[in-house]
């Protein structure tokens, strides 16, 4: 624990992009549910998933790196509920604490040395301290985490002042102001900030590019409208330095690449200013507005590339607001005869959404991606589960033939992400379940499914099974529907977990007999039974000459032998 915490502080901001990318995306999924024991309630391990996921991202935020949007996000919103704050002696990182010590941290002393010298001592020994470099820095992170921050104020007027262009300062201020839960960003600090930058050699603006940029891409969400005169002229220069920020990671992953580059997040910054304007459809885009998103269409080279990326996260809205301008800038770019496909559509399955309108006007491009899905990696989960969401309900604009090619052409795992995408359509209709299945999902499904040996596996079986329990009334006839392509899978608590939250076992024991009969195999790990019995008990109850069935023989076995 202290061996984490410590890394996290001190060595995360020197790891490479994509290695900190991996780093965020593994503490974002919390830790493993298979660390702690079986019968730990499952909010009591929610709690627990949350404190770390907390715990972790602050210890980054705390060391100057740079975060992803949504990381960052996520971590506001932790603090936000729980009321949490890292404590500054680090004693979080210790499973006990027994005290405070009487001897001081050298970075403590830093600090008091700090608050007793003038600004313009303090901007000195910033500048020259090389020794203790490490230590002082740690202090001025601690001036300018103060609230008010009227200290770290003073002395960078006074670094600003003696033209003390150290990256190594200014970062740290900026992350740390960056970093702000949003409800402390003041307008007397952000303002002063803003007018700062100015006043940056372009060498300084280029080396601390990423933080500078992010800084601006949250303080587009507090900008009032007649300040952002200053703030543009900001973000026209960094955009102008933005070619120089890393390229790592664009390659493999070109979403997240943008997300932690100078030219996504100053994208991401122009976005949130043009939806502060609550346009409603067919508005067009603000002619002061138009020219910085014509420079983010317009930029060559990779840098242009990720601005756009980003731009294509809100595609739908984009296209809303400005037909015109989306379908001369955006839209050719998505066709897959541009080099920039690939990495474009990466950025709308980010969060993928799409009216009859944008998909009328892009469902060639549309159609062609998704016979590349095998191309998107993780993401190609959103672009199988948008394709289900419009089949379901985009009426009139696919036609039967192509949403049956397309269907046909998905492997087995992109069917169980469209089963997937259906189980929670069936989820959230509640009582209207019963016709929805009815009159959309199952009509669909009889015409398009492929039901072919080569289209199943264990991802296809437990969504289809899913998907059942989440039909309510319509449970039995979804599983008729499913039962003739399930296959055993060594996966199966979860069912059985989801089916002991229903009434399912009492009101269809025969149907929840045979959707087990299928989905349990016999050489499952034995945890993966657990709770078999109590459902093979209820069946029972609930119809006692099932308890003859050879099914029901083989399963209550396998439930007695895990015992």
């Amino acid at each position: 624990m202290r061996e984490r915490g410590r890394f996290l502080r001190k060595a995360a901001p020197s790891l490479k992009p994509k290695d900190r990318e991996r780093l965020v995306a593994a503490i974002m999924a919390g830790p493993p549910r298979a660390l702690y024991r079986e019968d730990l309630p499952e909010e009591d391990f929610r709690k627990i998933a949350e404190r770390a996921i907390w715990r972790n991202l602050a210890k980054l935020r705390e060391s100057g790196a740079e975060l992803p949007q949504a990381a960052l996000d996520r971590l506001v919103e932790l603090e936000r509920e729980h009321d949490r704050k890292l404590e500054p002696d680090h004693r979080d990182e210790f499973p006990i604490w027994l005290g405070e010590a009487e001897w001081g941290h050298p970075s403590g002393s830093f600090v008091e040395r700090l608050r007793q010298i003038t600004p313009e001592e303090a901007a000195n020994l910033l500048a020259t301290e090389k020794v203790a470099r490490d230590d002082l820095i740690d202090a001025w992170r601690t001036l300018c985490e103060e609230k008010p921050p009227t200290l770290a104020l003073s002395i960078m007027k006074a670094i600003l002042a003696k033209k003390i262009y150290e990256p190594e300062i200014w970062r740290m201020a900026f992350s740390v102001f960056w970093g702000r839960p949003e409800a402390e960003w003041q307008p007397e600090v952000w303002r002063q900030l803003l007018a700062t930058v100015p006043k940056f050699s372009d060498e300084l603006c280029a080396s601390i590019n990423n933080t500078l940029s992010g800084w601006l891409s949250v303080l587009a969400k507090h900008l009032p409208m007649e300040e952002e005169r200053e703030f543009w002229s900001v973000w026209d220069r960094l955009w102008s330095l933005s070619f120089q920020g890393a390229e790592d990671g664009f390659a493999d992953r070109p979403l997240y690449a943008a997300l932690n580059h100078p030219s996504g997040q100053l994208a991401e910054a122009a976005l949130t200013r043009l939806f502060k304007r609550n346009l409603s459809k067919d508005d067009g885009l603000p002619k002061e507005l138009e020219t910085k998103f014509d420079t983010i269409a317009a930029t060559e080279g990779v840098n242009g590339v990720m601005g756009r990326v980003i731009l294509c996260s809100r595609l739908n809205n984009l296209y809303l607001i400005d037909r015109r301008w989306t379908t001369d800038k955006l839209l050719p770019k998505l066709e897959w005869s541009s080099a920039e496909a690939l990495p474009l559509w990466h950025g709308y399955l980010w969060a993928p959404r799409c009216s009859p309108e944008l998909l009328a006007a892009f469902k060639k491009s549309f159609l062609a991606t998704m016979a590349h899905s095998r191309e998107f990696g993780e993401q190609s989960s959103n672009l199988h589960r948008l394709f289900a969401a419009i089949c379901i309900y985009a009426d009139g604009i696919l036609t039967h033939q192509e949403m049956r090619t397309t269907a046909h052409s998905l492997d087995a795992d992109g069917l169980a992400d469209v089963l997937a995408l259906l189980s929670d359509l069936l989820r959230g209709a509640g009582e209207k379940a019963l016709t929805l299945w009815n009159d959309r999902i199952r009509p669909w499904l009889q015409e398009n499914w492929p039901f072919t040996k080569d289209k199943r596996n264990e991802r296809t079986s437990i969504s289809a099974a899913e998907m059942a329990i989440n039909g309510k009334e319509a449970f039995p006839l979804i599983a008729d529907w499913a039962m003739d392509f399930l296959v055993p899978s060594q996966h199966v608590a979860h069912i059985m977990y989801r089916l002991k939250e229903t009434d399912l076992t009492e009101r269809h024991p025969s149907h929840v007999l045979r959707l087990l009969s299928k989905l349990v195999p016999d050489d499952a790990a034995p945890w993966e039974y657990h709770g078999l019995k109590e459902i093979l008990q209820k069946l029972s109850l609930a119809l006692p000459e099932i308890s003859s069935e050879a099914t029901y023989r083989r399963l209550y076995a396998l439930a007695q032998k895990s015992a």
